[in-house]
């Protein structure tokens, strides 16, 4: 299935609207995790976006899709709305049957786990959760994807987590 984005697009997009993680290279490469906001895993390329709750509430409103989704943005200032898009390597086509679970931890503490909705943005088919980041730093978001008929795939990347995102 073809998408109005390519992944290109996404992450363009997503580096504009500010979505994109902070990339943290060195503690990625001592944790395991992908720096950053991308990463590619068994013929999977995968962005990610982490966006105040705060943001869709200014920015949606009541009555839209995008103030609605999962509930409503929560009141808590400390959470977080976690976006991924997922693409075919090879064929550059969004991912449109995937199950997603997140799990996001600050380093060295223990984390939530959450199934990502499907959600439509902009034609295309993402998946995404509120999530609470009670605390600047650094955060591990490990995922979890499955598709019909393919293997599970599991990605770690980085987040910080600083003022002002």
């Amino acid at each position: 299935m073809t998408s109005r984005f390519s992944r290109r697009e996404f992450a363009g997009l997503a580096t504009a609207a500010g979505l994109s993680a902070v990339p943290l290279r060195a503690f990625a490469e001592r944790n395991g995790a992908s720096p950053g906001y991308q990463t590619t895993v068994d013929g999977v390329v995968i962005y990610l976006g982490v966006i105040p709750s705060d943001i869709i509430a200014k920015d949606y409103g009541k009555g839209t899709p995008e103030y609605g989704m999962h509930g409503g943005p929560p009141a808590d200032v400390h959470f977080h709305h976690l976006i991924v898009a997922l693409y075919d390597a090879k064929t550059d086509d969004r991912i449109a049957d995937a199950e997603v679970t997140a799990t996001v931890q600050p380093v060295g503490m223990s984390g939530t786990t959450k199934k990502l909705a499907p959600f439509m943005v902009g034609n295309a088919m993402t998946y995404c959760n509120y999530f609470g980041l009670p605390s600047y730093g650094r955060y591990r978001i490990d995922l979890d994807i499955r598709r019909p008929g393919a293997p599970a795939l599991e990605a770690r990347l980085a987040f910080d987590h600083t003022r002002g995102n």
